[in-house]
């Protein structure tokens, strides 16, 4: 046996709502999702449509809330252990209630998750209710031959129309020379060669 984590997504934030664990044989929840090789990944994420959630219930003898959400299917993450609420993919709530002053986001330029990171958040932008930068760093990196090497490299930075104080509060206590900013306003903006988005 092994224990799932089921999330029902908001459609306006794609963040749960609410969660759902239960105890079922991994073999028999891939092959009631008809997941590729019949194996659930421990590490992976699924993403749910109201199809794959009737076939989930049935196969398994769950009464799932019909809420007209998609969901996401895991197993539990070392993340959902540590003894304190985290805010890690509840950026975007947090930030619309006003709970969170800002937000950053790291990933490769190209990835999925950072494209549509910057979707669910892109409307919010565009009517002035977040504010879209790029934190863009520089900093010598020591290499294997035994020199340094400059790693350059841009954080998208998102933060309420009043949190640009916290953040500036924040950027003022790194050193200069590796962090600067680069204001972004919600238009597309070249600095030192690196594309900023939003």
């Amino acid at each position: 046996m092994a224990v799932f984590k089921l999330s029902f997504l908001s459609p306006k934030t794609a963040t749960p709502t609410h969660e759902l664990r239960f105890d079922r044989d991994a073999a028999e929840i891939a092959r009631a999702l008809d997941l590729q090789n019949g194996v659930f990944l421990d590490h992976a994420c699924y993403r749910l449509d109201q199809d794959d959630l009737t076939l989930l219930a049935s196969a398994v003898g769950l009464a799932l809330p019909e809420t007209g959400e998609e969901a996401e299917l895991r197993r539990p993450h070392a993340l959902d252990t540590v003894p304190y609420l985290v805010h890690t993919g509840y950026e975007l709530p947090l930030m619309l209630e006003g709970r969170k002053p800002f937000a950053f986001f790291s990933d490769d330029a190209a990835s999925p998750w950072l494209a549509e990171t910057k979707e669910l958040f892109a409307p919010h932008v565009a009517d002035g209710t977040l504010l879209a930068d790029m934190f863009e760093f520089s900093r010598m990196c020591p290499t294997t031959t035994g020199g340094e090497k400059e790693q350059r490299g841009s954080l998208p930075h998102l933060c309420v129309a009043g949190g640009r104080v916290a953040f500036r509060a924040l950027q003022a206590t790194l050193p200069p020379a590796l962090l600067q900013l680069a204001p972004m306003d919600g238009r597309r903006r070249v600095r030192g060669g690196a594309a900023a988005w939003l």
